[in-house]
């Protein structure tokens, strides 16, 4: 009796490592999907940014992009992108 419980713990022990394991990957996996986002989003609005405006505008705001990156691209997608897209 005492084996078959030290086998069950055994395996609640290590079914808990790998949920643990498995979250932990989860984990990165949005942060990692976050970042490529985040980047990609700051592309997409420096290259925009660089092509359409006025030139005193546009100074402004690619030395906003380039100094607070995906912060300042998220901005610039709703002040300034998608009105120009209407």
């Amino acid at each position: 009796m005492k084996v078959v419980i030290g086998y069950i713990l055994l395996v609640l022990l290590l079914a808990s490592l790998v949920t643990i394991e498995l979250s932990v990957n989860l984990h990165l996996l949005a942060i990692k999907t976050a970042t490529i986002a985040g980047v990609s989003l700051w592309f997409w609005m420096l290259f925009a940014a660089l092509q359409k405006g006025r030139l005193e505008r546009k100074k402004d705001w690619i030395l906003m992009l380039i100094l607070f990156n995906w912060i300042a691209a998220i901005f610039y997608f709703f002040l300034v992108y998608r009105k120009s897209q209407r």
